[in-house]
């Protein structure tokens, strides 16, 4: 998996040494540790799987059967974005962060939101909207 990912960022233009093929490089190894210290504990409690991948014929015979790393890539993939995403959060001034946090932070409707902060629901709309068309530039941006 790691060899797909590196063949990945070097086509992509990374270097061996840039910090982008370095952070992956650090969120495989640390997700591949995570998944061993998982399977350990497992196996110490007894916990059995059967992985697709260990499948037998009659014969005995070990057959190869699609596994997939779906899960790992995607924890690894969620917290690049994540990362990402804070990063360009805390650029926006700290009183569009805040009207981005106070939206989502308590699950409150956006009608009641709107009416907390003594905004009309269409302009919230709005400059949420516009908000998040900036935080998508800076994100594609980098």
């Amino acid at each position: 998996m790691n060899k797909y990912y590196h063949g990945k960022l070097l086509a992509a233009g990374y270097s061996k040494d840039s910090e982008e093929y370095q952070k992956v490089n650090r969120l495989l190894d640390q997700e591949g540790k995570r998944f061993r210290r998982k399977k350990k504990s497992q196996e110490q409690h007894g916990i059995i799987f059967n992985y697709l991948s260990s499948f037998t014929d009659e014969e005995g015979d070990e057959f190869d059967c699609f596994i997939s790393d779906d899960d790992v890539e995607e924890r690894v993939f969620h917290e690049l974005e994540m990362e990402a995403f804070h990063k360009v959060l805390m650029e926006l001034p700290e009183k569009d962060r805040d009207f981005l946090l106070a939206i989502y932070e308590d699950g409150s409707s956006l009608r009641q939101v709107g009416k907390d902060l003594g905004i009309a629901h269409t302009t919230l709309l709005y400059r949420r909207d516009k908000l998040f068309k900036l935080l998508r530039q800076k994100m594609l941006g980098e």
